[in-house]
């Protein structure tokens, strides 16, 4: 039995491989491309709708801890869905500036740091790409090295860097470039350098992947009929890499805009305005019945 059930599975599966084969054949492109659709609608749509979804609602001691928002409920012999949208974290945003203060300071910090990042980062991808064959793998190693580093320990070397009695200030004034140690941690500039340091190699990666496959002939034909070395970069290079520089710029702006909770929490302190209570302020004005939770803890 157990021979002839064997052979059946063979049997079937022999059968089911070939349909599933040509199914692939005709629908296999359409099945790539669903692919990475599929995941930005699982990781980023329905988690941002859910997020959505409890802006909405009301906290309460309970689980779910939130309201629902349609509640269906019987009354009279009738039903009906009860739609419930609590705005009152709207309200929130619009009565306290600190959000907005806030908000824009990061996005200026975003921008600035973004154009930081290209402008050293495209000279860099450019050296690296027009660097000897066998240089080219070391370089592209010395631009990945950082991410074998704990993020979080390569912040916090920063910071052993730029503090009154850190390595940068210890050189300047051994030197005599300095009298007194300067004040850079906790201010902007320490964060764009956070910020900038971090998220570059999100910058060269591409344009340097773009620049290693340009046709260098072009260039040495402009430079061949008279063109400056420096007008040839701007009018031929630049163009050829902007296809690569448009998601560069994306992929390290979006990272910058998020980085109060990477390099600038530990580099900025208050230089962001209200850093510390941006963090607190709504998990605590969302919690339910704060008094009777201090009323246990003082009776404890």
């Amino acid at each position: 039995m157990a021979v002839v059930a064997n052979g059946g599975q063979r049997v079937v599966a022999v059968m089911i491989l070939p349909r599933i084969v040509a199914w692939l054949e005709r629908h296999g492109r359409a099945v790539v491309i669903a692919i990475p659709y599929l995941w930005l609608l699982l990781f980023f749509l329905l988690p941002f709708l859910i997020v959505l979804r409890l802006s909405f609602s009301e906290p309460q001691l309970a689980q779910p801890p939130y309201t629902p928002l349609l509640t269906l409920v019987e009354e009279a012999g009738s039903r009906y869905l009860d739609l419930r949208l609590n705005l009152s974290n709207y309200l929130l945003l619009a009565e306290d500036d600190l959000f907005l203060r806030s908000f824009l300071t990061s996005v200026w910090i975003a921008a600035g740091s973004t154009l930081i990042a290209l402008a050293i980062g495209l000279p860099m991808a450019y050296g690296m790409a027009k660097a000897p064959p066998g240089w080219r793998l070391p370089l592209l190693m010395l631009v990945i090295l950082p991410f074998w580093t704990s993020f979080l320990i390569r912040v916090y070397a920063w910071i052993g860097i730029l503090k009154n009695e850190g390595l940068l200030n210890a050189a300047l004034l051994a030197l005599g470039v300095i009298a007194e140690p300067l004040v850079i941690l906790n201010t902007n500039a320490a964060v764009y350098v956070g910020i900038v340091y971090s998220y570059l190699p999100f910058m060269v990666l591409p344009i340097y992947a773009s620049l290693e496959k340009m046709d260098a002939s072009l260039t040495e034909a402009a430079i061949d009929l008279g063109c400056p070395p420096v007008k040839a970069f701007w009018a031929i290079t630049v163009p050829m890499a902007l296809p690569a520089t448009w998601p560069a710029t994306i992929s390290a702006n979006s990272r910058s805009r998020s980085a109060p909770t990477g390099p600038a929490a530990c580099i900025a302190a208050n230089s962001i305005p209200g850093t510390a209570r941006i963090r607190s302020q709504p998990a605590a004005r969302r919690r339910s019945s704060p008094s009777r939770i201090t009323g246990l803890a003082n009776s404890r």
